[in-house]
């Protein structure tokens, strides 16, 4: 995806880091590509401060690095990232699920959760590959921000964004449709129904069966 203009009508912070986030996701900035304020500034058309703001989000996302002696660059995603996603997510995602059935999800925030599981699955049915992981990374991300617990929404965000950039990196990234917005759906009712070890248990049989298909 080309970079673009930036739309004045929302914060300029967000739209550039939501910009620049979307062109990592989808290969169009590949890893080790520079992130020099002043030439994103150009392209974007936008001062260098939301530039910077936005650029210390993917740093802290772990979607860029700084150091080296080249600022900030793309930051590339190896097996050693997928050994820690594998644990970190393996722990967390089931606990997510179990918050937000134990507090329980109001009719807007299932109402938002159906609609990802929704747009995953057209996306599966058209082969469209990366809105399919981007719609699945939304449902993650979004049950855990609906937990409460902002450190555990933080952790899980960026662990299945590093394991989505893997995921479209591998040979075969096809094989993974219209599986996961059947196993989301399983996890959703669970927690719509207010059954916090039903929940955690659909989320940790649907996290072993990503895991599998993310280390081999």
């Amino acid at each position: 995806m080309p970079l673009e203009a930036v739309d004045r009508k929302e914060p300029l912070s967000e739209r550039a880091y939501q910009i620049l986030k979307n062109a990592i996701l989808a290969g169009d900035l590949p890893p080790g590509e520079p992130l020099a304020e002043e030439g994103l500034a150009g392209r974007l058309k936008i001062s260098r401060t939301p530039i910077r703001t936005a650029l210390h989000r993917l740093v802290a996302e772990g979607l860029a690095e700084a150091g080296c002696g080249k600022g900030i660059a793309v930051r590339a995603v190896g097996g050693q990232d997928v050994l820690q996603v594998d644990e970190v997510r393996s722990v967390l995602e089931p606990l997510s699920a179990f918050l937000c059935a134990t507090k329980g999800l109001d009719g807007e925030q299932l109402k938002e959760m159906r609609g990802y599981c929704d747009a995953q699955h057209h996306a599966a049915a058209e082969g469209n590959v990366r809105d399919y992981f981007h719609y699945g990374d939304c449902f993650h991300i979004r049950m855990a921000e609906c937990s409460g617990n902002d450190f555990l929404a933080a952790m899980i965000s960026r662990a299945a964004l590093t394991a989505t950039r893997y995921l479209l990196c591998s040979p075969h990234p096809e094989r993974q449709l219209a599986r996961f917005s059947d196993e989301h759906r399983e996890v959703l009712a669970a927690v719509e129904q207010q059954d916090p070890a039903a929940a955690r248990e659909a989320m940790r049989r649907h996290i072993e069966r990503s895991l599998t298909q993310l280390s081999g």
